[in-house]
């Protein structure tokens, strides 16, 4: 890990988008955050003209990534809102690298267009015609939204943190404890409760306790893990059985096939069909591990084919590979080059 790190530190193409990240980073994250997160009492539904404000920045970074990585490039033009870099001295360090990174600003535009596709999707709620837009102050503000996730994913956190401290603790019991301590109920209990709250309180705790609505929620959950894993292995077994299939049907093909050697054959104008050359590669590929991959064969044309068998076949001849064995016995019948006319195409010769 230590060595790849290493070298990354010194690769040229990993620097440069590494420092095209940093820019737009500097550039718009970064300030976009800060407002985002500057108070409390934002509303998503407000946020649709500082998205604006982003994806026009972006559009002026594309039309003129100078404004970013020219020598006299500051906060005023490159960053959104003209704000102050969060972190100077990785725009400087940038800057002083620029004559090792040659494609920087190419790269940089690419980011941008990018990102500015990205918010373009992401802000589609945000429309000049959409509900959002043409709803009134009055309408969002009955209608807020938190600007971020962070709640959310606080909780989450929160859930890791007590599972290992109380690794038992039922997901219920954690939710109760929660809203207990969210909804302020100490302080409600304290002021209302009587000895009869208390009572009712702790026999429908008791109950609760003694119920099998945990229970029957883990059942649920190992079923549905259950069924996952059934239908993840019948994919693997019906995967595995096609291949095989496959593979066999392949071996039997080339159990079947005379190979050509005689380049001069291999040069005519139409030696076979496509397929038949493909299988005489297949062939090849036995031994050879210079023939081109498959999903690279199955795209070239009647010439391409003719070329890469050609040299396997020049590579055998000169005995820089082993000649190749069938897997299986000959059945009989065989596949002659020779043996196809011109444009005859042979369904059986297909690979599958």
């Amino acid at each position: 890990m230590e060595q790849n790190i290493y070298k990354a530190l010194y690769d040229i193409p990993t620097l440069t988008e590494l420092a095209a990240l940093s820019l737009y980073s500097q550039s718009i994250c970064i300030i976009y955050m800060k407002q985002v997160r500057s108070n409390p009492k934002t509303s998503a539904l407000d946020l649709g003209p500082l998205h604006d404000d982003v994806k026009s920045h972006c559009k002026k970074i594309i039309e003129n990534p100078g404004l970013l990585l020219n020598p006299d490039a500051t906060h005023t033009t490159g960053a959104l809102y003209g704000m102050l870099w969060e972190r100077p001295e990785a725009f400087y360090t940038i800057h002083s690298m620029l004559p090792t990174l040659p494609h920087l600003s190419n790269a940089l535009v690419a980011f941008f267009e990018g990102a500015l596709e990205t918010w373009e999707r992401f802000t589609s709620e945000y429309a000049a015609d959409g509900i959002i837009a043409q709803s009134t102050a009055e309408e969002r503000a009955r209608a807020w939204m938190p600007t971020t996730n962070d709640p959310l994913e606080g909780a989450c956190g929160d859930v890791r943190v007590w599972k290992r401290k109380a690794p038992n603790m039922t997901l219920a019991t954690f939710n109760a404890r929660k809203m207990y301590k969210q909804n302020n109920t100490a302080a409600y209990i304290e002021k209302n409760f009587g000895p009869e709250h208390h009572k009712f309180v702790i026999q429908a705790g008791r109950e609760r306790s003694n119920g099998q609505a945990e229970k029957e929620r883990l059942i649920a959950l190992g079923q549905a893990d259950k069924q996952v894993a059934v239908a993840n292995k019948a994919k693997k077994t019906a995967t595995k059985a096609r291949n095989d299939s496959r593979k066999k049907n392949l071996e039997a093909k080339l159990a079947k096939l005379v190979p050509i050697l005689d380049i001069s054959k291999l040069a005519k104008k139409n030696p076979a069909t496509n397929d038949i050359l493909k299988l005489q590669l297949e062939w090849h590929r036995l031994t050879d591990s210079s023939i081109p991959p498959k999903g690279q064969v199955s795209k070239f044309n009647k010439e391409a084919l003719k070329k890469a068998l050609i040299e396997a076949v020049t590579r055998l001849n000169n005995e820089e590979v082993d000649f190749p064995e069938a897997k299986i016995e000959e059945s009989g019948e065989e596949f002659d080059l020779e043996q196809v006319s011109e444009g005859e195409e042979d369904e059986e010769l297909q690979l599958n």
